[in-house]
């Protein structure tokens, strides 16, 4: 996804093989096109617009690293979606822009990102290890820039389409059976499974408390309910029963204790339904900030504690013991792969399309975040080592260059942590796929 593990590479590698034929470009369009046709047969609109969603995120976040590469003067090589063989190309400048076959990201190739790479000696001043220190940390950061760019954008449409929460409403989730009666209250009126309250005798309903308030003080009066039923406004009447003549099935007592005023049921249980409200186009500019930096922080928090010891040993419990991996409040907290993601995006956008916003702004921000660490093969890593660079390095004397292959056991054992806990979430996300409430 970045350009850094495609930049560290060792003098002594072998040369790369010839590269293949190219296909036609037409061809891989077509191909393309199949594939999200059977996307979308499978799984519905929702699926192949979350995977084309999540590498057109991939790519603008490439093309961060590119245009600052241009801008400040380097010279990137190749900018290429996807990884192994390369499938179409075309070359324009310096740059190779083309197609690899195995579509899980894609990367940027600036040449001399480290002290290993060779580099031709015409070439080194338009390097990366040569650039000036904020053009070095401009260029590493970009990506991750592009991705809070993009989640800010995210944050202004998930205001504006969806808006903030301004109350619950009352969806009808079970009734109660009342002793010796066939039908309740509720079920007398007409009123089904799933049905969402929305007023009661014109009165808006906007809390679990004022709705439950409603009925209980009008016990024996009928009552106008307009409910959401399948997007449709239905209009219901129906009279709360005194809860001192209820007994409810399985119970030797009423609802209402005999010496209590009365007070009416309608023999429900209700959980709440968020109300969402819209925010202007102009007031949702400074919001979007808002919104964006609370995520933000909360981000932070959450990848250092996947990474604290209490995180990783966790991750390891669920891998390792299949009841703590299915335990819904472990499903909701645990880290997730890019799977895990498309599974909650898929289930959010079979609710309210308009979810995406705030899924693609919180993944955008992870991403971002994550590719700061300070290490490499991260775009944070190339931070690290520019700011290290800096301190080191004296007025009148030529630039302190580092030796980055005195940091490779460091790399190598960091990277295998990464791979750790990216099977772990991918195994996790197969073996035990999320499921929201």
């Amino acid at each position: 996804m970045s350009t850094d593990v495609s930049t560290l590479e060792i003098d002594d590698a072998p040369a790369p093989p010839a590269p293949t034929a190219d296909r036609p470009l037409w061809q891989l369009l077509l191909g393309f096109a199949v594939i999200v046709g059977a996307l979308f047969y499978l799984g519905g609109w929702a699926l192949p617009v979350i995977i084309v969603a999540i590498l057109v995120m991939v790519m603008f976040h490439e093309l961060g690293h590119f245009a600052t590469a241009k801008w400040t003067g380097m010279r990137a090589t190749e900018f290429f979606a996807g990884f192994g063989p390369r499938l179409w190309s075309k070359k324009v400048g310096d740059t190779e822009f083309g197609i690899k076959g195995i579509p899980l990201g894609g990367y940027v190739r600036i040449i001399g990102m480290t002290s290993m790479e060779d580099v031709d000696e015409a070439d080194e001043p338009r390097s990366f290890r040569q650039a000036t220190f904020p053009r070095r940390v401009l260029v590493a950061s970009a990506g991750s820039i592009m991705h809070v760019l993009m989640a800010l954008v995210l944050a202004w449409c998930s205001l504006v389409f969806i808006g903030v929460a301004a109350g619950q409403q009352a969806q009808v989730a079970a009734f109660t059976t009342w002793q010796g009666e066939a039908q309740n209250a509720a079920q007398l009126g007409g009123m089904k499974l799933g049905d969402v309250v929305t007023s009661i005798d014109g009165h808006a309903i906007t809390s679990l408390t004022q709705f439950d308030d409603l009925i209980g003080s009008h016990a024996g009066q009928s009552l106008t309910f307009v409910v959401s039923r399948d997007g449709n406004a239905v209009t219901l009447h129906i009279t709360p029963r005194d809860g001192r003549t209820i007994v409810v099935a399985g119970q030797t007592s009423t609802l209402t204790p005999a010496t209590d005023p009365a007070h009416g049921y309608i023999g429900i249980e209700a959980t709440g339904q968020t109300i969402y409200q819209g925010v202007p186009v102009l007031n949702a500019i400074p919001r979007s900030f808002s919104l964006m930096w609370s995520t933000l922080t909360s981000t932070v928090s959450y990848i250092w504690h996947i990474f604290s010891p209490s995180g990783l040993g966790s991750l390891a419990h669920q891998v390792t013991n299949s009841q703590a991996a299915s335990n819904p409040q472990n499903e909701l907290s645990r880290p997730t792969s890019l799977i895990g993601a498309s599974n909650i995006a898929y289930q959010l956008a079979q609710v309210n399309p308009a979810n995406l916003f705030i899924v693609f702004m919180s993944l955008n921000l992870s991403v971002g975040v994550l590719n700061m660490l300070p290490m490499l093969p991260l775009d944070g890593g190339h931070v690290a080592i520019a700011v290290y660079e800096r301190l080191r390095s004296r007025r009148g004397r030529p630039a302190y260059h580092a030796d980055a292959a005195k940091l490779l056991p460091v790399v190598y054992a960091f990277v295998f942590v990464l791979f750790l806990v990216f099977a772990s979430t991918v195994y996790l996300d197969l073996a035990h796929p999320v499921s929201l409430p």
